[in-house]
């Protein structure tokens, strides 16, 4: 039950892009998101990084028992979500007159491609990054000898070098445009996985994993405030809904299709397919989405 109302809490995240977006103006979309990504970042690797401290404090207060010393770190998130209450209600939005849901209106924004081809981008994005970070790169780490911590630490690493270029995004998007940042960051995923796929090294894994972090710190936010971009205020909500329910799928489907391929044709050789598929996926889409919402926004 726990897991679930913090599954429908997450969703919080929709609204609260939107309302952080509607303070820049609409070119300025994807430096909003990447600023945004990158504070949630920051508490991401302050969350983990204090939960081991928690632990022992909360063992000291409550002693003995399978549970002990973990409830700390539960009372802790939910007085952070408290202060986070308190620090949104002197916040003010621009109130608008209610509108009726309108299917059509639905039907017509998923199908808009500035919306619907970064979301399917980042659905792919999402695939490389739950496939490789997160499921089989640590099963490569463990197959040449590496230990429990040495796997934490890489994930540790990886989600610093995300949160590093979650702010590289926001500063490079003006600067280089962000088609190019999409371009590099499918570069980048499949240059991890074909070198996951041939390591016969951790300082091979070590760098795959921090490419996979600059690719995601590159792609995520970027693809999220371009499928906002040139939808009109009122429908920013639905747009980023549907944008993260689409690439939610990639979340699910990486473990478990790559684990489907591995059993078939082997866990590295299962890398190797993966990075070509998204290079050639990834760059057919980039150059598809190129100036579409722009026109379709103009029209």
């Amino acid at each position: 039950v726990g897991r679930a109302v913090t599954g429908l809490a997450a969703g919080t995240w929709v609204p609260l892009v939107v309302a952080f977006s509607s303070l820049f103006p609409p070119e300025d979309a994807v430096k909003a998101s990447s600023l945004l990504t990158f504070i949630g970042s920051v508490g991401r690797v302050l969350a983990t990084g204090v939960t081991g401290t928690l632990n022992q404090w909360g063992q000291r207060i409550w002693g003995g028992g399978p549970f002990a010393g973990y409830p700390l770190a539960y009372f802790g998130a939910a007085t952070a979500a408290v202060l986070a209450i308190l620090a949104l209600l002197p916040a003010r939005e621009e109130r608008r007159p209610p509108k009726q849901p309108s299917f059509s209106a639905l039907g017509r924004l998923i199908t808009r491609k500035d919306v619907l081809l970064p979301s399917l981008l980042s659905t792919v994005a999402q695939y490389g990054n739950w496939m490789a970070t997160f499921t089989y790169i640590p099963l490569l780490a463990a197959g040449l000898g590496a230990s429990d911590v040495t796997v934490s630490l890489m994930l540790s690493f990886n989600l610093l070098v995300y949160t590093a270029s979650n702010l590289g995004a926001s500063a490079l998007s003006d600067r280089v445009g962000a088609r190019t940042l999409v371009y590099i960051s499918f570069v980048l995923m499949a240059a991890a996985l074909a070198g996951a796929a041939l390591s016969s090294t951790m300082v091979a894994l070590w760098a795959a994993q921090m490419a996979i972090g600059i690719s995601q710190g590159f792609a995520y936010p970027v693809l999220m405030g371009l499928s906002i971009r040139y939808v009109d205020d009122a429908q920013r909500s639905s747009a980023m809904g549907l944008h993260q329910s689409v690439y939610a799928i990639g979340m699910f489907a990486g473990p478990w299709l790559g684990g489907v391929l591995a059993d078939g044709i082997g866990l590295r050789p299962m890398f190797g397919v993966t990075a070509g598929a998204i290079l050639v996926v990834g760059l057919l889409g980039s150059t598809l989405m190129d100036g579409r919402g722009q026109r379709e926004a103009a029209a």
